[in-house]
């Protein structure tokens, strides 16, 4: 888990570079027939319904309510949710609640942490605890109460498949020389079966991240396990069961933590987690913490040491707004030589607190009448895993500090037998999203690396002779918008930001041709 959290960013909108002409809004009577038919679509739909698009939501609330008739948000999810298999008890956010979905924008917001705090009458005993890191557990809590306010909005349990363009009458495309004006998103009703087409004339996508799990993981088509046991999306055909349960990602930690724990209460088992930042160390000292005292963990990480998240002054500037416009002005090499020193403070790192939690632990290991609970296999990389009798996973582990010096058959090379492995290995950002858009590859402008351009203001750059309707993405802009586009520290103003942008047609930011 990153060491700041969330995912976003933003700016003054007089920096926004290449406004472009100003999206077709339906007028008010279509506004009240919007139904994201071909006759009446939506002005917006956007892709998920996580943090990103949320913070869309309470924007358009405080700014622009009444253009939430003509918007609608597509969410594979039964119900909000943020990562659930993380909600590790006692664990504390990384960022301030002021960088909340409102409080940056507008502090008098009904949206704000603070209010939401009064609200549950839990103000003056937040204030009690002098804290600006509120329990994950909570800041969910707080995330689901703003989402229940859009619940007319909010198309749940659907997954999104695709965005094609609509040029025809009949909702096809190529039947029309004119620029294309709607887009169709077609989505998969998970209860239900079956597809559903729904039109706009902008979309937003904020799918998120999806696990990212080393090569020799199972794969896993969509999702993590859920709390209900299964997982969000289905198995791939090629995936070996018996791995699929007893190897995790930490998106699903706290799902599965039940097992076991029912597990460990019958014997002694073995559990490697393999990474080396927050979650990590979250997971090995929650588990370490509430398993018997005749289980172990072993943390398993190429790098040579736990490394201490930087969160001073200084550092955080990193991710203030006013830095996404100094990230985005730079030459693209300059820009990514800077995005790279900065990945030094939000990934593989660790909240010093919990280092030490950690170290203390190792510590008193060394004492008389301690068992060794804790292993710390630091310069190691898992290069294999197979199943044993189906009942216990076996790891090949080659020494990592000579790796850029031998082939891997001349690295020392170790067996260990574990009863599960859970990967705390991040996410990944672009496949998802990359298969959304796939049908308009065409029409999408691209930067000096061959990735998809996207402008100041998170939308991608396209063919503006062949296609009116535009595209944002959020949580995709890393390489162009600096750290805090897949973080939680600028949300607000970014949501804003994207509103200003869509439905404040009197600003300078309106859209004029590219």
């Amino acid at each position: 888990m990153a060491s700041h959290d969330s995912s976003l960013s933003s700016t003054s909108s007089s920096s926004l570079t290449s406004p472009v002409s100003s999206p077709t809004l339906s007028s008010n009577q279509e506004r009240d027939l919007c139904d994201g038919s071909l006759e009446h679509p939506y002005d917006l739909i956007c892709i998920g319904f996580g943090p990103s698009a949320l913070a869309i939501a309470v924007a358009l609330m405080d700014t622009s309510p009444e253009a939430l008739s003509k918007v609608l948000f597509i969410e594979k999810q039964q119900r909000f949710g943020w990562h659930g298999g993380m909600l590790i008890p006692a664990a504390r956010m990384q960022i301030s609640f002021i960088k909340d979905f409102a409080t940056q924008r507008d502090p008098t917001s009904r949206f704000t942490f603070l209010n939401f705090l009064h609200s549950k009458d839990r103000l003056i005993d937040f204030i009690n605890q002098s804290t600006f890191y509120p329990l994950r557990e909570e800041y969910q809590e707080y995330m689901s109460w703003c989402a229940d306010h859009f619940s007319n909005q909010v198309a749940y349990g659907e997954y999104s498949q695709s965005v094609t363009p609509v040029d025809g009458p009949n909702g096809d495309h190529g039947k029309s020389e004119e620029p294309i004006k709607l887009l169709r998103v077609s989505s998969a009703v998970n209860d239900q079966g079956g597809n559903r087409d729904r039109y706009a004339r902008n979309v937003i996508v904020c799918t998120g991240g999806q696990p990212k799990v080393p090569g020799f993981f199972p794969k896993i088509s969509r999702g993590p396990i859920t709390s209900t046991g299964g997982r969000s999306g289905a198995l791939s055909e090629d995936s070996d069961n018996s791995l699929n349960s007893l190897m995790f990602h930490s998106s699903s930690f706290m799902y599965v933590m039940p097992r076991l724990v029912a597990h460990a209460n019958k014997g002694p088992i073995r559990i490697a987690v393999i990474g080396a930042g927050q979650s990590a160390a979250e997971i090995a000292m929650h588990l370490i913490s509430n398993l018997p005292e005749s289980s172990a963990v072993d943390m398993i990480f190429s790098s040579r040491a736990l490394r201490p998240a930087d969160d001073t002054p200084f550092v955080n500037e990193i991710f203030n707004p006013s830095a996404v416009d100094e990230i985005y002005a730079l030459p693209q090499s300059v820009r990514s030589k800077v995005i790279q020193e900065d990945k030094g403070t939000n990934y593989s790192v660790v909240r010093s607190e919990l280092i030490d939690r950690l170290y203390d632990e190792l510590y008193a290991q060394k004492l008389p009448g301690h068992s060794a609970r804790l292993a710390i296999l630091n310069s190691r990389r898992v290069s294999d895993a197979s199943v044993l009798d189906g009942k216990r996973v076996r790891l090949e582990i080659v020494d990592n500090l000579f790796a850029d010096f031998k082939r891997d058959q001349e690295l020392q090379t170790e067996i260990k037998e574990y009863d599960y492995v859970i990967a705390a290995t991040g996410y990944d950002r672009v496949s998802e999203s990359g298969a959304l858009l796939s049908s308009l590859k065409q029409y999408v402008k691209l930067m000096d690396e061959n990735e998809p351009a996207v402008d100041r203001g998170y939308r991608l750059k396209l063919d503006r002779e062949k296609i009116e309707a535009s595209v944002w993405v959020q949580g995709l802009c890393e390489q162009s918008h600096g750290l805090s586009d897949t973080l939680l520290s600028i949300l607000a103003l970014r949501g804003k930001e994207i509103v200003d942008q869509l439905f404040k047609s009197d600003l300078e930011t309106s859209f004029r041709k590219l």
